[in-house]
């Protein structure tokens, strides 16, 4: 699997203006802990017994949460100074994995940027989450691009995936991660550095300059 993974998105929606510059995703390293996101699963503390499928957390390392997970830090510090979501996916794969903050956009014909990490946990098993991130109004729902299924490469090593795009108009809008593998064993996920906002204020433009694979205007 690339270590870039290029997603296309748009979507027309109407709001009122809102500050540029900035990541619109809140808490988006998890330094938060639980704060400004949602997910369908349930969340859990400590790790008295594995961490049961369809429920999420918010750990220092993978064996926070689950003995038989890998001792892996998050993106930002590598160490136990920092935070990252967890989560044992669910059979049910209509269920929501996580969900950001309501994000708002006002600058349409503005080429905006959305960038997350994504590993997988657990390393004794070959059987892996197949992910995507979706932009919609809570209604109406446009994947980012495609479904990508983590894989060896992902186990214990975090992996960057971004999108461009423009939007028609200013819009009001979620983001959120579904993973449409629901089968049991293995298909574990960690989340961590989560960006959506100007492509030039990403902090991944230097190194990923220009427009992502497959861009496109949106009107």
């Amino acid at each position: 699997m690339h270590e870039e993974l290029g997603l296309v998105f748009g979507l027309l929606l109407a709001i009122a203006p809102f500050a540029k510059a900035q990541n619109l995703i809140l808490n988006g390293n998890f330094s938060s802990g639980t704060n400004n996101f949602s997910s369908d699963y349930v969340y859990v503390t400590g790790a008295s017994s594995a961490m049961p499928e369809g429920t999420y957390s918010v750990v220092t390392k993978a064996t926070d949460v689950h003995p038989y997970w890998g001792n892996y830090f998050d993106r930002t510090s590598g160490n136990s100074s920092g935070k990252y979501f967890i989560a044992n996916a669910s059979a049910n794969t209509t269920q929501t994995v996580w969900q950001s903050n309501l994000l708002r956009v006002v600058s349409p014909g503005t080429a905006y940027r959305f960038e997350a990490y994504l590993m997988s946990i657990y390393p004794a098993e070959n059987n892996y989450p197949s992910l995507s991130f979706e932009i919609g109004n809570g209604t109406s729902w446009t994947t980012m691009g495609q479904t990508t299924t983590l894989d060896s490469s992902s186990r214990g090593s975090w992996i960057f995936t971004y999108a461009d795009g423009v939007f028609g108009s200013a819009g009001d809008f979620y983001v959120r991660l579904k993973n449409s593998n629901g089968a049991d064993g293995g298909n574990d996920l960690g989340l961590d550095v989560i960006y959506f906002g100007l492509r030039t204020s990403a902090s991944s433009s230097g190194s990923a300059p220009g427009l992502s694979p497959g861009y496109r205007d949106w009107e």
